[in-house]
């Protein structure tokens, strides 16, 4: 948007140049009028490319980052053309699917059996789809919505604040966090 209305006021400011210039200084010649056409379109297009220059100057370092991300990643480069190289393609995405459930596996509890514990929820967002309970021994402790044990699968499981549950305290790389949320009451 910001692109579209520089080159339209650009193009406004050249057309009102050209004519003050052709009129006030030579009136009545078409040949400057022309002249002074073309070199205004010719000093426009250099100001639009240098516009777009600077803007993908600006973009740059964004494209710098993803390109170290993907190093990082190790992840080689790879020839996209011809056939000779499909399998190649398919097996670099079986790879990034598998890197990124190595990467959802890492956030999930490492353990999710144990002693269950009764708690009071202190909060419960159905929109974020997640809250706290009230420990016994009143330390708070992180509940996600996919934590919620439900009977029907067609409804979304959602807590209400003040309610009591029984849970199991599972450590993940972020701290405790509650599974197997059932309410009592």
């Amino acid at each position: 948007m910001q692109k579209t209305a520089t080159i339209l006021a650009s193009a406004l400011l050249l057309g009102y140049l050209i004519t003050e210039l052709s009129v006030r200084f030579f009136p009545q010649n078409f040949m400057a009028l022309l002249s002074i056409a073309v070199l205004g379109f010719v000093l426009h297009g250099f100001f639009i490319a240098r516009q777009t220059q600077t803007m993908k100057e600006a973009a740059a370092p964004n494209r710098d980052q993803s390109k170290a991300r993907g190093r990082a990643n190790n992840r080689p480069k790879q020839n996209r053309g011809g056939n000779k190289n499909r399998g190649q393609r398919r097996d670099r995405h079986a790879d990034n699917r598998q890197n990124q459930n190595r990467h959802n596996n890492a956030r999930k509890p490492q353990a999710s059996s144990g002693p269950k514990e009764e708690g009071e929820v202190k909060w419960f967002n159905r929109t974020k789809g997640y809250g706290f309970i009230i420990r016994p021994n009143t330390e708070e402790i992180f509940v996600h919505q996919r934590s919620i044990v439900s009977d029907d699968p067609q409804s979304r499981p959602t807590l209400h604040d003040g309610e009591r549950v029984a849970y199991v305290v599972s450590k993940t790389d972020r701290g405790a966090q509650a599974e197997q949320v059932v309410p009592l009451d």
